[in-house]
């Protein structure tokens, strides 16, 4: 019996787990996904890469200022041996991603370079051992010097080899897929740049190599310096130079906890924002996981943040190389240095675009060997006076016209030695005419601008100072003048 009064609620359609789904509605379900995600995607990505690239930076700092140092720390305890490495082979990497560069051709602000020496060292450990050194990590611009450079890092020597002359050989190494690049692009810019300019880019990195005085003057009278290393007796294949121990400092944990804070409150709020709509377990997974790859972060993670924004992903990289640009040294076997048996790129006088010039003339470095760089200038600038001196009038006459023609061109880096046979060519009594006026119009080219770049810190600079003071009794007033103003303020 039924009861009175009972109400019914209307009944509800209910889905059925069996009906199929259209073909136009998956369709139409995939591309509004696919729409969402380039709309909100990219916006995303802006607000993810920045707080992942603060969170990793944090992160590393945390690492290198703690853990790392007191791994170091324990590890460097056990060297307690010495022993002089000898540089049997150094070069210059310079890293180029010739991909990222896309129609651009200002290349030089995408590379970084950092010195590397192969050392060769024994003890009564035996002998054999070799260990490779890479160390400062920096922009490769337009201001970097091959010739300045004398540190591996601060407190480890570096030097280039030397050629078979004497002269220092500076070498650069890139990857096959750099030089080409370099081989098929024109420079960024030709201003400034020696005539006729150079078609490549990689022919105007030969020019920056191209300086013979500087490398002739450092290979006779800069010897190549030993190497103090700190060696393990038990494993003497894993040396340290000494000169880096020294500038090194153990953890600082005070540091650490704040970096380390900093970053995993902000990597687990970037996390949450990535995979909030996963279970917990899953979600606390994956903010674990990549802490565990922290000690190889340094490198990755740039690479990994490029996938949100590569733009961003260049700047984390360049503040990455910031946290401590001067304290990098990377110890390793010879093989796997950093681009070790990349494309090389090596200077030799013979091939250089002085070799019509200097490279005529025999220049090998005395026995015994200059006592310091200004005996080197003396030993050079003899030298070439000598020869210069035996070559026929009009030997002489081409040479010096040659000489003018480079300085015209903006070519500075052999010019200098051969002001001392020109200053003959002027003084000398009974002298030919026609070397003594293309010895004059060489001088003349010589003091007009663009000047030889010469500061303090050159190699050899009181002695190349003297040089020019001499030049002050030639018979042209505009070269004495110009001469004597030329050393009138150094010491």
């Amino acid at each position: 019996m039924s009861k009175k009064g009972r109400r019914h609620a209307p009944a509800q359609p209910q889905p059925d787990a069996a009906a199929p789904v259209s073909a136009g509605a998956r369709w139409r379900s995939f591309f509004l996904g696919e729409l969402v995600g380039a709309v909100f995607g990219r916006f995303t990505n802006i607000i993810v890469a920045p707080l992942l690239g603060f969170a990793g930076l944090f992160l590393v700092v945390a690492w290198q200022t703690g853990p790392q140092r007191a791994i170091d720390k324990a590890r460097f305890s056990k060297l307690t041996a010495r022993a002089d490495g000898r540089i049997v082979e150094s070069w210059l990497a310079v890293e180029f991603d010739p991909s990222e560069m896309g129609q651009r051709t200002l290349w030089r602000p995408h590379a970084f370079a950092s010195p590397c020496a192969v050392v060769a060292y024994e003890g009564s450990w035996g002998s054999g051992e070799r260990r490779a050194f890479c160390g400062t990590r920096l922009k490769f611009s337009d201001a970097y010097s091959l010739t300045d450079l004398s540190e591996l890092s601060p407190g480890v020597p570096f030097a280039w080899t030397r050629d078979a002359n004497g002269f220092a050989a500076p070498e650069i190494r890139m990857t096959p897929a750099g030089r080409d690049w370099l081989a098929n692009h024109p420079p960024h810019s030709t201003f400034g740049l020696p005539k006729p300019p150079p078609a490549t880019a990689l022919e105007e990195l030969r020019l920056a190599m191209d300086w013979p005085v500087d490398l002739g003057i450092i290979g006779f009278g800069v010897p190549v310096p030993k190497i103090p290393l700190a060696v393990d007796p038990n494993r003497p294949a894993d040396a340290i130079p000494a000169g880096f121990l020294q500038h090194y400092w153990g953890p600082n944990w005070f540091a650490f906890l704040v970096a380390g804070v900093i970053g995993l409150v902000v990597w687990y709020e970037v996390m949450a924002m990535l995979f909030g709509y996963l279970p917990r377990a899953y979600g606390y997974l994956l903010v674990v996981l990549p802490l565990l790859a922290l000690p190889w972060w340094g490198e990755q993670f740039p690479r990994y943040l490029a996938r949100f924004h590569k733009g961003f992903a260049g700047v984390i990289a360049g503040m990455f190389q910031d946290i401590d640009p001067l304290g990098r040294l990377v110890a390793s076997e010879p093989e796997n240095a950093t681009l070790a048996g990349g494309a090389r790129l090596a200077w030799r006088l013979a091939d250089s675009s002085y070799s019509d010039t200097l490279g005529r003339f025999r220049l090998v470095r005395p026995d015994p060997a200059p006592a310091s760089p200004d005996a080197a200038v003396a030993a050079l600038t003899e030298a070439v006076t000598e020869q210069a001196r035996l070559l026929g009038e009009e030997d002489r006459t081409a040479l010096f016209r040659r000489l003018r023609e480079d300085k015209e061109n903006g070519r500075l880096g052999a010019g200098f030695l051969f002001l001392p046979a020109a200053r003959e060519a002027m003084t000398a009594s009974g002298g030919a005419p026609a070397p003594r006026r293309a010895a004059e119009k060489f001088l003349e080219a010589w003091f007009t601008q663009p000047e030889e770049p010469l500061d303090a810190k050159s190699p050899g600079y009181r002695a190349r100072i003297a040089v020019y003071r001499r030049l002050a009794d030639v018979p042209s007033a505009y070269v004495s003048n110009a001469a004597s103003s030329f050393g009138a303020t150094a010491p």
